[in-house]
Parts: structure tokens; sequence; C-alpha cells
């Protein structure tokens, strides 16, 4: 199934039509509900045994103490912002060092950060393949990936959600017909619950000489013994891994992106 390029402006005035035309009763819309704090992400019209599954702080390290203290100190020492981008600006060397213990956790040579999860996957997948390139993505990849890969000049191939076996034929199908070929997955994927054979992954990329990326967005801090993502949850040194891509507001608890491989 070739995906389909949508009019994101069409698309963006029909949603909004419809969350207008939905808020004018007040207390059914279902968005953008107030919160007081981020503690428990509780609302405010229901009780504290509630339980939200909707958030994913899964730590549970927005609120901790030392998380706070630590910030408050950050603040008190470079102030609340970068001021101006990286490459017109200069970085601010906790950046780096951010960076630097990022690569570290996650077992490989360099990382890089950005200020969204969501823009990481899309500028990575856009900028990396250009016109006779083919990205091969399963079919219940998160939005941002398949946002990707419509801003990508790649052909784009959708396979069916982890069936491998539908992947590989894709790729010998279409493989002499492109000069590079990405397979991207997700570590865990969040509406269903599961994870990818990763090894499996891993051996068809390589006999077939494609490159891997894997979004550990939801799969950091919850699978492996020390919650290292898809790779540590079966043993896989995280290098045969081509691209990682991951971000800090789910198990950090924090916001902001970051994308991590070998080194240039």
């Amino acid at each position: 199934m070739v995906l389909k390029r949508v009019n994101s402006l069409e698309h963006y005035a029909s949603r909004r039509f419809t969350i207008s035309a939905t808020s004018v009763v007040k207390d059914h819309f279902p968005y953008c509900r107030p919160m007081e704090s981020i503690e428990g992400a509780r609302q405010p019209d229901e009780p504290s045994t509630v339980c939200s599954f909707a958030h994913y702080d899964y730590l549970d390290l927005a609120g901790d103490a030392r998380v706070l203290a630590a910030a408050k100190a950050a603040i008190d020492a470079k102030g609340t912002g970068a001021g101006a981008s990286r490459i017109v600006g200069g970085e601010l060397a906790m950046h780096r060092d951010l960076e630097r213990e990022l690569s570290e956790f996650l077992g490989v040579e360099d990382a890089l950060t950005l200020v969204s999860g969501y823009g990481a996957n899309v500028a990575l997948i856009s900028h990396l393949l250009v016109k006779g390139d083919l990205i091969l993505v399963d079919e219940s990849a998160h939005n941002s990936i398949m946002t990707g890969t419509q801003l990508s000049r790649a052909e784009t191939i959708a396979f069916r959600h982890n069936d491998l076996d539908h992947l590989n034929a894709l790729i010998e199908q279409h493989r002499e017909t492109f000069s590079r070929v990405l397979v991207v997955v997700e570590g865990l994927y969040s509406m269903d619950g599961d994870i990818p054979d990763l090894p499996q992954l891993i051996t068809i990329c390589r006999r077939q000489g494609a490159w891997l990326m894997v979004d550990e967005a939801h799969s950091i801090g919850v699978l492996g013994e020390t919650g290292r993502g898809i790779s540590e949850h079966f043993g896989i040194p995280a290098g045969e891994i081509d691209l990682i891509v991951g971000t800090l507001s789910k198990a950090f608890g924090a916001c902001g992106g970051v994308f991590a491989g070998s080194a240039v």
C-alpha cells in the first residue's frame, strides 16, 4: 500500500470546524481540559482515585523533588531559554552534556537533541532520504513518522503491522529499484502495546542492505532491565540499530526529542 499524501490545510480546516462546533457544548468538550498540576494528571472534577492512562510520565519523574530541585538550579545558573538557534548563536554547554549522557545511556556513539519528539521524527525522516530512495514503514507507526514520510521526496510503502514477512517481501520486490532503503518501526507501539521482533528486523535489514530506524519514544524507561529500550530487552547492542529516535516527554518527564546513532 503506497501512502497517499493528504492536503494538510483541508484536513486542518475540517478538524478546526469540528472542534469549534463541539466547543459550543462546553460541558462535553473532550479536549484541553484544565489541570491544577502535573502530579497524577488528575482532572479537577474527578476524584483523586482516578488513574489516567492518557498521560505518559511513565516513571513519575516530572514531579520528583530531585528533578524539580535540579531544574530550579539550572534556571538560576543558565536562565530559561537558549537565546538563539544553535547554528546561529552557539550552543549551551549543558546541551552537549545532555546529548553525551543520552548517547551513553542509549549505548550509541552520539546523540542530537531537538525541541520536540514529534519534530525529531519529522525532521530526520524528511531530510535523510531523497528522490530515488524508499521508506518502508509499519502501518501502525505514529503520526510524526507518517508526517516525516509525507514531507520526504522518497517513495513510501507501508507494510502490515509487525508483519516482517510482508516487509521482507516488499524489500525483495523493490530493493533494486531504489538507491537507499529505510525501514521505520517503533520500539513499543503505544496504541497496541506490542513490540516488533528486533532480531529479525536487524537480520532482514542487513541482508537487504537497508537502514533500520526505531522510534523508542514509548519503550525507553519501559523495556529492558534498566529501561534502555527494545535493544536491551532483546539483549542486542544498540549500535546494531542504525538510527534511534526518542522523546524526553515520556519516561524522562520533561520535553524535547532526540535521535542517536553512530558519530559522523
